[in-house]
């Protein structure tokens, strides 16, 4: 979630997944989790806040005309306290035929580095993490 600073507090907001496409998504019945960051808001590690939850979007039920709505009670929440990032390295085993796709002998010699390069594309959109995070290192 992306927050802004503003004469009363602080307003967050987070986009739904389906993007600005509003008359074919469906979210009846799904649990949407986010994460406000505190950069936005100088929000303090360990400090107690109070916030309301606002929704917009379209209303189906009545020719998909614009729709907001608000929450008639608010919530708390606690900013945990965050420790310093650092690097991890693991394994994981994908599902890609590595003779088909990635061996330099059979498909040229950038095929290796192209193997790297999709995995830490899907690996990137799977985990939301942005570009320079992810380092594939081997493929085999």
């Amino acid at each position: 979630a992306d927050c802004t600073k503003t004469a009363k507090g602080c307003c967050c907001w987070m986009w739904l997944p389906g993007g600005s496409v509003l008359t074919s998504r469906n979210l009846l019945g799904s649990i949407i989790v986010g994460r406000v960051t505190t950069l936005g808001c100088g929000l303090a590690e360990q400090s107690r806040y109070t916030g309301i939850s606002m929704a917009a979007g379209v209303n189906p039920l009545a020719a998909n005309e614009p729709l907001a709505v608000v929450s008639k009670s608010d919530f708390e929440f606690t900013v945990p306290r965050r420790d310093s990032a650092r690097p991890i390295q693991f394994e994981m085993k994908v599902d890609i035929d590595y003779g088909e796709e990635c061996d330099p002998v059979r498909n040229g010699p950038d095929a290796e580095a192209k193997c790297k390069d999709k995995m830490k594309r899907e690996l990137q959109a799977l985990l939301g993490a942005p570009e320079g995070m992810i380092e594939v290192l081997q493929v085999r």
